[in-house]
């Protein structure tokens, strides 16, 4: 089976109808792992809270999909990473930060680095690592990792 590591916009897309949102749905219905940083998935909350404050969705809605994301969670998707980093851990995200920040096509935040570092110490099989932003889609195959973006690739990699 293969391991498929969502960032916060793959996450979002399984509540949210987006682009790429029935292919996330897609994966999810198989019996592929499903995995996420805790980060990860606290900002995918805040997307959907931005939704509801910007009246993007009303109030029902909102927690529709709030209940419907958590349900998501509790069936198909492992939550990884501790908040409590290792030291080795913290100099990865730390050095993925130095590496990423100044070379603005490739700039990503604390949450990308943390969710590369877990995906590259990933030993088991060869992970996927799944979004829809392009700086850190870039960032992920400058480090050596497969993605799949399902906005732009209609059927997720096996």
């Amino acid at each position: 089976m293969r391991v498929y590591f969502f960032d916060a916009s793959a996450i979002v897309k399984l509540v949210v109808n987006e682009k790429g949102s029935h292919e996330i749905r897609e994966l999810c219905q198989t019996p592929e792992v499903v995995r996420t940083t805790w980060l990860c998935l606290a900002e995918s909350y805040g997307v959907i809270k931005r939704k509801w404050i910007k009246k993007e969705l009303d109030h029902n809605a909102y927690v529709r999909k709030l209940f419907s994301l958590q349900r998501y969670v509790q069936r198909r998707i492992k939550i990884l990473g501790s908040t409590d980093l290792r030291p080795q851990e913290f100099d990865e995200v730390k050095n993925l930060l130095a590496q990423y920040s100044i070379d603005s096509k490739h700039s990503i935040d604390f949450s990308d680095a943390l969710h590369i570092a877990i995906v590259k110490r990933w030993r088991v099989s060869r992970p996927v690592f799944v979004a829809c932003d392009k700086k850190l889609l870039c960032a992920a195959i400058c480090e050596g990792l497969t993605v799949w973006n399902p906005e732009f690739e209609p059927s997720f990699p096996r």
